[in-house]
């Protein structure tokens, strides 16, 4: 099931160095919320650039990728910030900048908070920098370890509705009611422990190095089949690299015994995991 949605709503986006802000770039298209079977993606173009824009169903948490032109050797873990620019302050964050299928492209993946994201869209406008040098954040779309954008949205209220209706239908779809999970006849098992399905060499290279640990829980959306067709981040442990990974590991590795209705036909299905701790020992 697929529906394509066009918002109006105005969008200016633009790259720059840290030393000098470039005129934002003007929309080349309107936004269109895509409606999957699984997820919901809001984006718009600007010329060679995008916005994506994918909300978890359920969960506290919003997927942010800005893509653009540049070089990424592969994706690396970089500390950012992102400033609504609501009078309220940036807020630090932890972004990868990774390289896209297309050759010389790249892009900016964030798990941000739901709360972030309102604030980011009720103000009409938002700035990410990500990168490193040293102890100093920086801002260069010239390196491969660094790269910003500032984005002017305008119509953040018709964004906003057509975002959660969206949202809603998605948990239609899945047989969620009132934003309630569905209690079928007999629940989706995992084959095995959930957390069993993680390696230590899945531990992110970028979180070894850094020292860094934390914890995540993930939203599953199971199949008829069992398999994983979505995972969504329910709550971020705040290191880009864990949050990714997790989700890249269950998609491949997790799987289930579908859930079934009341006549035993196999039935789509939500499933929330246990937190899953990432620690080195």
């Amino acid at each position: 099931m697929l529906r394509l949605s066009p918002v109006v709503a105005a969008l200016a986006l633009a790259t720059h160095p840290a030393s000098s802000k470039a005129a934002p770039l003007q929309p080349t298209g309107k936004w269109v919320v895509d409606y999957t079977p699984s997820s919901c993606t809001a984006r718009r173009m600007f010329g060679d650039h995008a916005i994506s824009i994918v909300p978890s169903p359920l969960g506290s948490s919003t997927r942010v990728i800005i893509e653009g032109p540049g070089r990424a050797l592969r994706a690396r873990q970089h500390p950012s910030m992102v400033d609504p620019a609501d009078g309220r302050g940036a807020v630090k964050a932890s972004s990868l900048i990774y390289p896209l299928k297309a050759k010389g492209r790249r892009g900016i993946y964030s798990v941000l908070p739901n709360d972030l994201v309102a604030r980011m869209l009720g103000s009409g406008k938002v700035e990410i920098r990500a990168g490193k040098q040293g102890s100093r954040l920086i801002w260069d779309d010239r390196s491969a370890s660094s790269m910003g954008a500032a984005l002017a949205i305008g119509g953040g209220a018709s964004l906003s509705r057509a975002i959660e209706t969206c949202k809603t239908d998605l948990r239609t779809h899945w047989g969620m009611i009132d934003g309630a999970l569905p209690e079928p006849a007999i629940a989706n098992q995992p084959k095995g422990d959930v957390q069993g399905v993680f390696r230590h060499e899945d531990y992110p290279e970028d979180a070894i190095a850094a020292e860094q640990s934390g914890t995540t829980s993930f939203t599953l959306m199971v199949d008829e089949k069992g398999a994983v067709m979505d995972c969504a981040i329910r709550e971020s442990s705040g290191i880009a690299t864990l949050d990714a990974m997790g989700c890249q590991v269950l998609r491949e590795r997790a799987k289930f015994i579908p859930a079934r209705d009341l006549a035993g036909k196999p039935i789509k299905s939500i499933f929330l995991t246990p937190s899953i701790r990432w620690v080195m020992q």
